[in-house]
């Protein structure tokens, strides 16, 4: 795909006391699930990823036009969907509304993993630690990769979220799988060209295809 470069706005930053996090968690309703403290949640949880569960809407436009991107290319069709932070599991959920033979889910909080497992039982979820067990996922891609899937793998994390894992996990997936971020570029991946892949509900999302 030809790298497609453009200013990229970044998220508004929401302050609360001496602490920041990003914009969309200032209007969201935790309808299921809350943190069970504010300064747990804000220095261990959202540094790296915004509590904000994807809503099924826009999961099911990603989802659409990624598909038809991959059409217009000429691609083969994905058969296989990783999401890591998978939350609530409505990527996944769209996945396999859309023909995915496979969708996993990765999140390191048991809370919303539970309701996953009962929104979504086809599915498979799995409680891990992305800057713990980056061997988890890396070793999922290459098997799937092995039984002749095609995948794509999708996240939304900040930047300092995508730094952590883009040495240990993107980097070693990114040779096997099409990565999706939603929201932020990966940093120190300029050079790669991630195609600006479509706004969701005003947030850019980014498509960086495999690298032999």
């Amino acid at each position: 795909m030809q790298a497609l470069r453009r200013p990229f706005c970044r998220m508004h930053v929401l302050t609360l006391g001496s602490r920041s996090i990003p914009a969309p968690v200032r209007n969201l309703k935790y309808t299921t699930t809350t943190p069970p403290s504010w300064d747990t949640y804000i220095s261990e949880t959202a540094s790296l990823s915004p509590y904000v569960p994807t809503p099924p809407m826009a999961a099911n436009i990603l989802l659409d036009n990624l598909l038809q991107i991959q059409t217009e290319n000429g691609s083969s069709r994905y058969t296989a969907h990783i999401e890591l932070g998978c939350g609530e599991g409505n990527l996944n959920a769209a996945a396999l509304s859309r023909g995915f033979e496979k969708s996993f889910g990765y999140d390191s909080d048991e809370r919303v993993l539970k309701i996953a497992i009962s929104k979504l039982p086809e599915a498979q979820f799995q409680l891990c630690d992305l800057t713990q067990s980056p061997n988890t996922i890396v070793e999922k891609v290459k098997g799937l990769v092995t039984g002749g899937d095609s995948i794509i793998m999708t996240m939304y994390f900040v930047e300092d979220g995508l730094e952590k894992i883009r040495e240990s996990i993107l980097e070693e997936t990114i040779k096997h799988a099409d990565i999706v971020t939603i929201g932020y570029e990966v940093p120190g991946w300029e050079e790669r060209g991630g195609v600006v892949g479509g706004n969701v509900l005003g947030v850019e999302w980014f498509v960086y295809s495999r690298r032999k």
